[in-house]
């Protein structure tokens, strides 16, 4: 996932930091076909009026067949179910995850853009 989204390695136990800080979470979301996990994606932040959506994660080999957007349209909908507008971040170049997105009602509304001064 790492190697995916950021185009680097992880580190020695960042693995095992992050299964240990999401296992059991009530704001982690899994799509199964079948037996096997395909996809994820967690509600990150939860806001008096938002909710935001983030760490939507599909395997290489599993995708263009819809479980990201399947996933993301479930926690979408447990969102809006408690009163709150969900909202997510994606990289504005990820053709793929904005088409995905905004084939189940997602808009875009703003950009973002970070700087890092050294």
């Amino acid at each position: 996932m790492v190697w995916d989204l950021e185009k680097r390695s992880m580190y020695e136990g960042e693995a095992e930091s992050f299964a240990d800080d999401i296992v059991g979470s009530p704001d982690m979301y899994l799509w199964e076909n079948d037996t096997q996990v395909v996809s994820m994606a967690m509600i990150v932040h939860r806001a008096e009026k938002y909710a935001r959506i983030n760490t939507v994660f599909t395997d290489s080999s599993q995708r263009g067949k819809g479980y990201a957007g399947m996933l993301v349209g479930e926690v979408t909908q447990k969102i809006l179910d408690e009163g709150r507008i969900p909202m997510l971040y994606t990289e504005q170049d990820n053709i793929c995850s904005n088409a995905a997105y905004q084939s189940i009602g997602y808009i875009l509304c703003r950009e973002l853009t970070q700087f890092k001064f050294s």
